[in-house]
């Protein structure tokens, strides 16, 4: 994202997301166009991770007090999440809205990754409003 974001440029709602590739060593750069907005709205024009979780989670970012940004980082097994309802990425998308639905008072945008990025060097990050 950055500070242009929520206006009407082209491209300027786009989710930007960069990392050194574990498989090639160079710098990796991927977006996603609109993705962006849900940061907009929560008051985020970026930020960084650093390191990775001791498992795959789940991080879960709401802003429900003002300028107060909740965040949680919530480990799940993602075998089995995957293998539920309408199967990969989708399921995730399910599993995250069933956890954590119930605490957004506005739309919820749910950004997940399917088996894909466990298992190949051909992951993607999925991304739909849920309303």
């Amino acid at each position: 994202m950055g500070f242009l974001a929520g206006s009407i440029f082209h491209g300027s709602n786009r989710l930007i997301v960069n990392e050194i590739s574990p498989y090639w060593h160079g710098f990796y750069i991927s977006s996603m166009d609109g993705a962006g907005l849900v940061f907009d709205n929560l008051g985020i024009n970026m930020f960084s991770i650093i390191g990775k979780a001791p498992a795959p989670s789940i991080l879960y970012l709401n802003r429900i007090h003002g300028e107060e940004i909740e965040v949680e980082l919530i480990p799940v097994r993602p075998r089995s999440i995957w293998d539920k309802g309408r199967g990969g990425v989708y399921s995730m998308m399910q599993y995250a809205l069933d956890t954590f639905g119930s605490r957004y008072k506005n739309e919820q945008h749910i950004l997940a990754t399917g088996p894909a990025s466990m298992y190949t060097d051909f992951g993607a990050i999925a991304s739909a409003p849920i309303r």
